[in-house]
């Protein structure tokens, strides 16, 4: 197995260890401290444990910005769209998180599309790149525990929720890079490529429930591993308002989302290359089944 590829597996392999010893009692917990108690009701979790099968539907806005360099037929440009831009450069862009659990296990997958398009090296060239961008995210949840973290309160008090991810990211790219040509007519010449592949994908997600309503909540998940992308990985950090819409648990969230990868494939004019960094705010709607 090559060197890089082993690195990247045991990286997701520590990632997990730094999870499980960060539970509250685990191998984390510094000698002689009390434990939590773990609690089998999280009342105040953003993602509470059922007995029966519940369906939560997340529709959800990104603004996404981009950062790194696209090689399409050999071709590299860099990409620098800050999400503060936004309305300028997205043409489209819709995305859903589906997540249906009972218990302890819960499955979920993430539709994500956009299409964004915008001048590239501005201060140098007059080119431009297009880019659709499309994610199917999918696998499951296994949580681990909920944990007090303190005293109960009227409010429900702290409690801590982990859980362990495991599942794949089918990703879609088509890029159009327009280059002008020199000279005084200028003539533009259009290169296109396209590539799609699927990670697989390992992390966690952490939730500390505040009170009954209010809670926060990070994901991280790595992948690639030179099966799909050579490397990728994905961080959700993201505050939570729970509330009661029509009898039916509904959330507000709010937060940022950071998405990297690393992919090649070809060489010389052949030569694709997505070394892309998305990142932007996120703010979302969530209502349970």
């Amino acid at each position: 197995m090559p060197a890089a590829i082993r690195t990247r597996i045991q990286a997701g392999a520590a990632m997990l260890m730094i999870l499980v010893c960060l539970l509250p009692g685990g191998a984390g917990a510094a000698a002689g401290k009390e434990k939590s108690v773990q609690v089998k009701e999280s009342s105040s979790a953003a993602f509470p444990v059922s007995e029966e099968w519940e369906l939560r539907v997340i529709p959800f806005g990104w603004l996404v910005g981009m950062d790194g360099h696209v090689t399409t037929k050999g071709q590299k440009s860099v990409v620098d769209m800050k999400f503060s831009d936004i309305l300028d450069i997205l043409d489209f862009a819709g995305f859903i998180h589906l997540e249906l659990s009972k218990r302890r296990l819960s499955f979920f997958t993430e539709i994500m599309y956009a299409k964004v398009s915008d001048d590239v090296d501005k201060r140098l060239t007059d080119n431009k790149i297009s880019l659709k961008l499309g994610f199917v995210e999918f696998g499951a949840f296994y949580r681990l525990g909920d944990w007090s973290l303190s005293s109960p309160t009227r409010d429900g008090g702290l409690i801590l929720s982990l859980d362990l991810m495991g599942g794949g990211r089918y990703t879609f790219i088509d890029a159009k890079l327009s280059l002008k040509g020199q000279g005084p007519l200028g003539f533009r010449n259009t290169i296109k490529g396209s590539e799609e592949w699927v990670d697989p994908i390992v992390g966690g997600r952490a939730t500390l429930g505040i009170t009954h309503e209010v809670a926060l909540n990070v994901r991280g998940d790595v992948g690639g591993f030179g099966v799909g992308s050579d490397f990728s990985w994905n961080i959700v950090g993201e505050a939570v308002y729970r509330f009661k819409l029509w009898e039916k648990e509904a959330m507000l969230l709010a937060g940022y989302r950071w998405w990297y990868a690393d992919y090649e494939d070809g060489s010389g004019s052949n030569k694709f290359e997505w070394d892309v960094t998305l990142h932007g705010p996120i703010i979302g709607f969530s209502i349970q089944f």
